[in-house]
């Protein structure tokens, strides 16, 4: 546990962690934004016998007083066992990707030379879209129905940072 807004009692159950604030009593957000956030941040180890490319899926579930709960977004972690890169090593970039930042449509040109899968995230790790794109390849990519923001192509081990503006 790394720090919490309130005291809280910490529960574990196989692997669900449950965090309970009670009688905080938070103001509305219309009155107090500041005193009405409560948090938690915390930290765990990975499981040494996941493969590389696992995926570590994580949400939550908040509840206020009996009322539904409200999810928040997935965050999506992908195990990978070397991300360091030699010095002066030159890592060339597999696709081309234009404009950037762009208004509706992008284009993504596959110069990897293998067909690859695409896969678009915002900034949550919330997946948006998955694509196939072969070797040589050029697509386009309609970002009209996404709001304003950056958002993340991912292909094997290279992420792109995509912003797409009004």
């Amino acid at each position: 546990m790394l720090s919490a807004s309130h005291d809280y009692e910490l529960q574990i159950d196989e692997n669900v962690l449950t965090w309970v604030f009670n009688n905080i009593l938070l103001p509305d957000s219309t009155s107090d934004l500041q005193g009405s956030q409560g948090y938690i941040r915390f930290s765990i180890g990975v499981d040494a016998t996941l493969a590389e490319g696992s995926v570590i899926d994580n949400d939550a579930e908040i509840y206020f007083d009996f009322q539904q709960p409200v999810h928040t977004n997935h965050a999506l972690t992908t195990i990978v066992n070397n991300i360091s890169v030699a010095d002066g090593e030159v890592i060339p970039e597999s696709f081309m990707i234009y404009p950037n930042p762009a208004r509706d449509i992008i284009h993504i040109k596959n110069t990897s030379g293998n067909d690859q899968q695409m896969l678009l995230t915002n900034t949550t790790g919330q997946r948006l879209k998955l694509m196939e794109i072969g070797a040589g390849d050029e697509i386009t990519l309609d970002l009209g129905d996404l709001p304003a923001a950056v958002y993340f192509l991912s292909a094997g081990r290279e992420t792109y940072r995509i912003i797409r503006r009004d």
